[in-house]
């Protein structure tokens, strides 16, 4: 499946510090036209944390530039059509927005099934986030037209995630991206004593978008989540694409994972 492409460094590559913060805040309008709640919130909250602070990053237009000329539309347009390959999902329009983010920052955001938000830091390692990260999200996606967050996407009738419904989600769809797209990108180091703080503190019951922002918006729990589907993978003997056809309940309670409660 091959993505409606839009390319925002092209659009932000030659502008000064003032117009750029400007587009940025009209992409941010722009995107977010339609989407239902959290999801719109979600789009000018990953803008304004990734990409405004470039604003005032030295020489960033001659950086910009560098990495446009290195075709990221591309490479990120071949890795949605081989990861929608083995996660097939009947996507009513299948895009994939590529924005700059600052150093330190990047990551995405699957703004609606098949839609895919990317913020790639503009480094040597842009080809490589930009797989990981269209890999992550859409396998959100694949996972939120199986089991929909929301119904006004139109997939089937809204299903209220709990936090271990979010630690699969999320644990999934790293495990997809390390599979994929082994990139020289260092996990997140999580303790032994990170990893029982989490599980001390953690309301396993808690559902909805409140339970995603308290417990698993974090690099710790995704690492756990990543954790326990590894664990189930390897006690079942089956690959992640498979897993993704696998109930989120059955995932975490029979992957055998030491932690679980």
């Amino acid at each position: 499946m091959r993505p409606v492409l839009r390319h925002h460094l092209l659009d932000l590559a030659d502008l000064d510090d003032a117009a750029f913060a400007r587009h940025v805040h009209k992409l941010g309008q722009e995107l977010s036209r339609g989407l239902p709640s959290p999801f719109d919130r979600f789009v000018h909250l990953s803008l304004a944390h990734a990409t405004l602070p470039l604003a005032s990053v030295p020489r960033r237009r001659d950086w910009l530039g560098d990495v446009v000329a290195r075709d990221l539309g591309r490479v990120g347009a071949d890795a949605f059509e081989q990861v929608t390959a083995l996660l097939p999902a009947p996507y009513r329009d299948p895009a994939l927005h590529i924005v700059p983010a600052a150093p330190g920052s990047g990551g995405g955001l699957s703004m609606a099934p098949g839609v895919v938000l990317a913020l790639v830091v503009p480094d040597e390692l842009a080809e490589a986030r930009l797989r990981r990260n269209v890999a992550h999200e859409l396998s959100h996606g694949a996972r939120q037209v199986r089991k929909p967050q929301l119904s006004q996407y139109g997939y089937g009738p809204q299903v209220s995630y709990t936090t271990r419904d979010y630690l699969m989600f999320e644990g999934l769809a790293e495990v997809l991206a390390d599979t994929l797209y082994p990139a020289p990108i260092a996990p997140p180091m999580v303790t032994p004593e990170q990893e029982a703080a989490w599980w001390a503190t953690v309301d396993l019951d808690a559902v909805g978008f409140g339970a995603y922002g308290q417990y698993c918006s974090n690099a710790v729990s995704g690492q756990i989540g990543a954790r326990i589907v590894r664990a189930f993978l390897s006690r079942h003997g089956v690959d992640v694409v498979q897993a993704h056809a696998i109930d989120d309940e059955a995932l975490y309670h029979q992957s055998g994972y030491p932690h679980l409660r």
